[in-house]
């Protein structure tokens, strides 16, 4: 049993751990994808190392191996898997799937229940409210409380921060993230940060339509006042995941450019690379089975 099995666990403890700091060091764009990117990466890499223990164990079972027509040469040649940790592999494996597909069914079931007739929908409540419902194209989801609040050109900022996440495609990795979260439950602070970002980017977009950075923060602070109760998986809304973060991130203006991101950007991708790599001990596994039993 390979020790590089461990890394894509060392790595995903790591990189859940270390989100939130990664995050505050890169723009909001460069953060969304690089922290989607970590958390598909590192949940990949576990189940690839939980998958090759599964299956070394597995290959060591005779009535296994006779049942399948794995040949038994492959068997005794394979370096054995102690049995507490084939079976814990193989669990957690089950564990992931069945997590994934209940996430999976939710989002859906809940996102069917606000399928929109138009590109904006006017609720008829006091409440304030006011989300992105991801589809193609979408559409926005806002309250008569929720434009009774803002005035003319909070609207504005509102409607361009609601845009700027059916344009950019956030829900795809806030989906990403989460359902990683949902398979790896130490990414979970991962997700919580990816999700963040993605409301700091458009934050950022509709600062640069409206041209008013304090048009915006004001905009996000009055509809914090009305906080309605968490949206479902998958919408986006104005007045979630921290406010008072994004308020002062607008007020400080616009980030630079800085090498500092090309930086962290190479090395956390670096270590995942060496991580994920370890999935590779999979496609190891085939080659050599086919190698050995002449398939």
């Amino acid at each position: 049993m390979s020790w590089t099995l461990v890394l894509p666990g060392v790595a995903a403890v790591v990189v859940g751990l270390s989100a939130g700091r990664l995050q505050r060091r890169l723009r909001p764009a460069i953060g969304v994808r690089l922290l989607t990117a970590l958390a598909v990466l590192a949940t990949t890499a576990v189940a690839g190392a939980l998958t090759a223990l599964a299956l070394g164990y597995a290959a060591q079972i005779p009535w296994m191996v006779d049942r399948v027509g794995w040949c038994r040469t492959f068997s005794r040649s394979h370096e054995a898997v102690p049995a507490w940790i084939g079976l814990a592999s193989t669990s957690a494996l089950l564990l992931m799937a069945t997590s994934l597909i209940r996430n999976i069914r939710t989002r859906r079931r809940l996102l069917v229940q606000m399928t929109g007739t138009g590109p904006v929908e006017i609720l008829s409540t006091a409440q304030p409210v006011a989300f992105a419902v991801p589809g193609h194209p979408g559409h926005i989801v806002v309250s008569e409380g929720m434009l009774e609040l803002l005035d003319r050109g909070e609207q504005n900022a509102l409607f361009a921060h609601e845009r700027s996440h059916l344009t950019n495609r956030h829900y795809r990795y806030t989906a990403l993230a989460e359902l990683a979260a949902a398979a790896l439950p130490v990414l979970r602070v991962l997700a919580s940060q990816v999700r963040f970002a993605t409301e700091r980017w458009a934050d950022e977009d509709a600062a640069a339509e409206v041209g008013d950075r304090r048009l915006v923060a004001r905009a996000i602070a009055r509809a914090a006042l009305g906080r309605h109760e968490a949206a479902a998986p998958g919408v986006m809304a104005l007045d979630g995941e921290d406010v008072v973060a994004r308020v002062e991130a607008l007020l400080a203006g616009p980030s630079a450019s800085s090498p500092v991101e090309t930086a962290i950007a190479a090395g956390v991708g670096g270590v995942l690379v060496t991580a994920v790599s370890s999935t590779i001990q999979v496609h190891h596994l085939v080659t050599f089975a086919v190698h050995v039993c002449n398939l």
